[in-house]
């Protein structure tokens, strides 16, 4: 989120949309963000 320059408080927001969204939780979510970060770069 850092790289996208977005606040804490409002990607914990957009996480937990998502995670609702797709009846996920939020350390899925999360997992997902950082593995896509390790694998872009």
């Amino acid at each position: 989120m850092k790289a996208r320059n977005i606040p804490e408080a409002q990607a914990y927001t957009m996480m937990r949309k998502v995670a609702m969204n797709e009846n996920r939780r939020i350390a899925e979510i999360a997992r997902s963000i950082i593995t896509a970060s390790e694998l872009l770069g």
